[in-house]
């Protein structure tokens, strides 16, 4: 038995970190979410993809685009962080966003490469 698959375009709120809380952001970044009906994924096959950026990045904006592309085909966790929300990310990203991670290692700084981040998903050897 399968699972059917529907597509949601939206919008998902920024999010900034501080401790342990999540403090909602104004402006909200477009971004596609599949929604997965039916029988569920295996934890294992699906990503965990971190996006670090802040407002005002003109690189993290084309770099989401390169996401949402991707979202549309490879069905994957985005998590998606404003490094202005926490003194600890400001510092190590500032001038160096965007970071995207994948299951926490990251794989691509400043752009994202589309055909090597839809290679990267389907990897199933992590």
């Amino acid at each position: 038995m399968g699972f059917t698959s529907s597509l949601v375009t939206g919008h998902l709120s920024l999010y900034q970190r501080s401790g342990n809380r999540h403090r909602k952001e104004k402006r909200p970044i477009p971004v596609t979410v599949l929604i997965h009906c039916g029988k569920r994924l295996r934890a294992m096959s699906q990503k965990n993809v971190t996006f670090y950026t802040k407002p005002g990045c003109s690189l993290c904006e084309k770099a989401m685009l390169v996401v949402n592309s991707v979202l549309k085909d490879i069905p994957f966790q985005l998590e998606v962080l404003d490094i202005t929300g926490e003194p600890g990310l400001l510092r190590e990203y500032e001038l160096n966003i965007p970071v995207i991670c994948i299951n926490g290692i990251e794989v691509f700084r400043y752009h994202v490469n589309e055909v090597e981040f839809r290679s990267l998903l389907a990897d199933n050897g992590e």
